[in-house]
C-alpha cells in the first residue's frame, strides 16, 4: 500500500515514468488525497481505512505523538478509538519525544 501511495505522489508531482496502466492506477490514489489549511501552507493527508474484514480496527499498540497538551490528547485519542469500537491490545502510550513549540 505504501508503494502505491508513493507512486501516486510521484504521478501527482509529475515525476513518474510509469506505463499508462500503472499511472492510471496511481491517479486513482491521487484522487483520494485531501488537504487542510495550515498557517502558511496546505497540509496534504490521505485517509486510511484501518478496519479488517469484520469492520474492526485491529490495533496492537497506539502511540501519541509529541503534543503540548498530553492529557487532553490522550483522552481524545482514547475516546476516538472507543467510538470506533477499537481497543488496542496494549495501552495507549505517549511517545516520550519532547514537544518543541516553534
Amino acid at each position: 500500500m505504501i508503494d502505491e501511495i508513493i507512486d501516486a505522489v510521484e504521478v501527482l508531482a509529475g515525476y513518474s515514468d510509469q506505463a499508462d496502466d500503472s499511472a492510471s492506477q496511481s491517479k486513482q490514489w491521487v484522487r483520494r488525497f485531501q488537504a487542510i489549511e495550515g498557517n502558511s501552507m496546505l497540509i496534504p493527508w490521505f485517509p486510511l481505512d484501518l478496519r479488517d474484514s469484520q469492520s474492526r480496527m485491529a490495533i496492537e499498540h497506539a502511540f501519541l505523538a509529541p503534543i503540548s497538551n498530553i492529557d487532553l490528547s490522550m483522552n481524545s485519542l482514547a475516546l476516538y478509538l472507543q467510538n470506533r469500537c477499537a481497543s488496542p491490545r496494549r495501552e495507549i502510550t505517549y511517545c516520550d519525544i519532547p514537544y518543541r513549540k516553534r
